[in-house]
């Protein structure tokens, strides 16, 4: 370690040595006349500099380019020149100043160029330099509508070859007509015959509106939405069906039955008999008949006929008496057992008078 301490001592004393013998070298030469002058005006040179002269920054903004250039130069013009940057007649630029010195200045150059303008059916080209669609629009005489669309926005700025479109949309509305039906009610009447239908009230049919909106752009259709229904309700119809069953005898006379019986009529007699009672203890005798009393009940009225195409009627009759048959069978009384065997054995209807 001793060793490496007197080497880096020496190693510093010789360094040492050659600064001086250095610096002695240069005071004899500075002291020669013919070099102290031109020493002299160089550092002069550099120091008047230093405070005259300065280095300036313009921002060239050309169309949205950039371009940054470093210069002696001032003047603005000048400094466009020397960065090839240069202007037709129709051509502007915009600056703070006209000349800078050891700053940075901003320079906005707006070249002229032509912008398409497309609105009701018409086109326009338009020169401009980089203003505003609006202030474009303007150039036009163009009257703002409700509803119009521009494209691009109002507040771009313009460039080359750029086309800036109104569509102009127009709002109507359409209708449309829904017919609703009307439903039809029944309610019986039992003090209406059976085939009667009365109407109480007539049906109206109901109404639907539907409203659209029809938005359209340029005269195509680009919306439609529905805005607006409006229903007018249909009346029902009401009609009166009449539950009351009627059967008119050979008379004339009208009468209300029940329940009406597809029947086999046959003919009984108590002539020659002792007993004369009935089943329910009533003398037999013409207007009472006897029947199934599980079919039709002992004390019903009870209206017997001859089916349609035949020409008897045996009229109201009282169910007093019962037979030996079961069944859609009716025995009629008659007084003598003549009447008995001419009436036979005949097809009938049993209406069942309420």
């Amino acid at each position: 370690m001793y060793y490496h301490w007197q080497k880096t001592k020496l190693k510093l004393s010789h360094a040492l040595w050659m600064l001086t013998q250095g610096v002695r070298r240069a005071f004899h030469v500075f002291r020669a006349r013919w070099v102290v002058l031109p020493l002299f005006i160089f550092l002069s040179a550099m120091i008047y500099g230093r405070y005259i002269t300065h280095l300036n920054f313009f921002l060239f903004i050309d169309n949205g380019e950039f371009i940054v250039h470093e210069t002696y130069e001032t003047d603005v013009q000048a400094a466009m020149r020397e960065a090839n940057i240069y202007l037709s007649n129709d051509d502007e630029y915009h600056s703070p100043v006209q000349r800078i010195q050891g700053s940075v200045a901003e320079i906005i150059i707006e070249r002229k160029h032509y912008v398409s303008v497309f609105y009701d059916g018409r086109s326009w080209s338009v020169p401009t330099s980089g203003e505003t669609v609006a202030s474009i629009l303007q150039k036009t005489e163009y009257v703002p509508q409700e509803g119009d669309r521009v494209e691009p926005s109002l507040d771009t700025r313009s460039y080359d070859n750029m086309e800036i479109r109104v569509w102009r949309t127009d709002r109507t509305y359409e209708y449309e007509t829904e017919t609703i039906d009307f439903e039809t009610v029944t309610k019986t009447n039992k003090n209406l015959n059976e085939k009667t239908r009365i109407v109480v009230q007539e049906g109206v049919p109901g109404q639907r509106t539907l409203k659209y909106e029809i938005t359209r752009e340029e005269g195509v259709v680009v919306d439609r939405a529905l805005v607006e229904t409006v229903t007018v309700e249909a009346v029902d119809e009401i009609i009166e069906a009449g539950l009351r069953k009627t059967v008119t005898m050979k008379n004339g006379t009208v009468l209300t039955y029940s329940r009406k019986l597809e029947c086999v009529a046959t003919a009984y007699t108590t002539e020659n008999k002792t007993r004369k009672v009935n089943a329910m203890g009533k003398v037999a005798r013409v207007g009472t008949i006897a029947v199934d009393r599980t079919l039709i009940p002992l004390g019903s009225k009870v209206y017997v006929v001859g089916r349609p195409g035949t020409n008897w009627e045996y009229g109201v009759a009282l169910c007093e008496d019962v037979g030996g048959f079961r069944g859609y069978q009716v025995d009629l009384y008659y007084d003598t057992r003549n009447e008995c065997m001419q009436f036979g054995r005949r097809k009938c209807l049993v209406y069942v008078l309420e």
